[in-house]
């Protein structure tokens, strides 16, 4: 007895005790599951292949492959190798010594070029004449004809009086010229700072008011004071009380000119 595969038509031996009822069978070719409620009688010797039935279990619903989690294969692949300079310490050790070499060089070249400085920084607007200012030594200036006396102003204000000159003890032309000024009573010490090359006023004729504005004065910033020639100055206390002791002058600061050769400016002339 014979069964055949209803899909591929394959044809099988039963067993000699037939196939039982309702058992289920596979085919090993097409690998189709049927019911052979009849076999197929047929001869046992013409040449189809012979197989034995066995009885096998429920057919079970063919899985699909399990696809690989995408996550899963990221994480297990191996990483890159690390590319030689990538290393963030290496990198940063490089980046210092390159500026520590940069800012040597420069430090060099700006000491060798100080012109070069001077006349960078002299171009920023506004702060940059003040910052390249060249600083003279106090006793570049000399202090002569000094006097100390008591004035009277209007309002019948009794003021203290220091003048004398100024004059440039150097080979070039000074400006920016400071003069300090010193009074020394039994009960107190007063100082007062003034800027050479304003005309002092005539003191009789002036008011409190308008001595402390003369004292806080600058100088116009094309005055200088070219060399050997003196310019008048005028250090006034207002509150000198009446049993001063001594006074005394000195200079506090005097810059280079800035003018050059051609320059029209103003120029302190000498006199007394």
């Amino acid at each position: 007895m014979t069964v055949t595969c209803p899909r591929c038509g394959t044809r099988y031996r039963a067993p000699a005790a037939g196939p039982r009822e309702g058992a289920s069978y596979r085919c090993t070719r097409c690998r189709a599951v049927f019911h052979p409620d009849e076999p197929t009688p047929g001869n046992a010797d013409e040449g189809e292949p012979e197989f034995v039935f066995e009885d096998l279990p429920p057919p079970q619903p063919e899985r699909e492959p399990a696809t690989e989690n995408p996550r899963r294969s990221r994480k297990e692949a191996p990483e890159p190798p690390a590319i030689d300079g990538a290393d963030p310490a290496r990198f940063a050790m490089r980046l210092i010594v390159i500026v520590t070499l940069l800012y040597g060089l420069l430090s060099i070249y700006l000491y060798t070029h100080p012109s070069v400085i001077r006349a960078t920084v002299g171009r920023i607007p506004l702060i940059g004449s003040g910052l390249t200012e060249t600083r003279l030594s106090p006793q570049s200036v000399r202090i002569t004809n000094l006097k100390g006396e008591y004035v009277r102003v209007l309002g019948d204000h009794l003021v203290f009086a220091i003048s004398g000159s100024a004059v440039n003890a150097t080979t070039g032309a000074v400006r920016g010229v400071q003069i300090q000024g010193k009074i020394v009573g039994q009960a107190k010490e007063d100082r007062q700072t003034i800027f050479c090359g304003t005309p002092p006023p005539v003191l009789e004729n002036r008011s409190l008011q308008d001595i402390l504005l003369f004292q806080k004065l600058h100088t116009p910033p094309d005055w200088s004071l070219a060399p050997g020639e003196q310019t008048p100055f005028t250090i006034v206390f207002t509150s000198p009380g009446t049993d001063l002791r001594t006074f005394a002058v000195e200079v506090v600061a005097v810059q280079a000119s800035r003018r050059r050769p051609g320059d029209v400016g103003t120029t302190a002339r000498a006199g007394g």
